[in-house]
């Protein structure tokens, strides 16, 4: 099994990002140092120019549920 144990991890909530969208949550992210936004929004990359960020961006299936 693989772990993130590693990895700092923390949600757009707990940064107080919630309200966040896009081209602002990815600055923020990249300006917090962060390496890699997970999400499930399927249209980011059609929203948004992903190839001149930073950040890695991994969208996960559309029908992900977060607990």
């Amino acid at each position: 099994m693989y772990s993130l144990s590693k990895h700092s991890i923390a949600t757009a909530k707990a940064q107080g990002w919630e309200r966040l969208v896009n081209g602002l949550l990815l600055r923020a992210a990249e300006e917090a140092g962060f390496d890699l936004l997970l999400t499930t929004d399927g249209n980011m990359r059609y929203q948004q120019n992903l190839s001149s960020r930073a950040i890695a961006v991994l969208v996960l299936t559309e029908s992900t549920k977060w607990t």
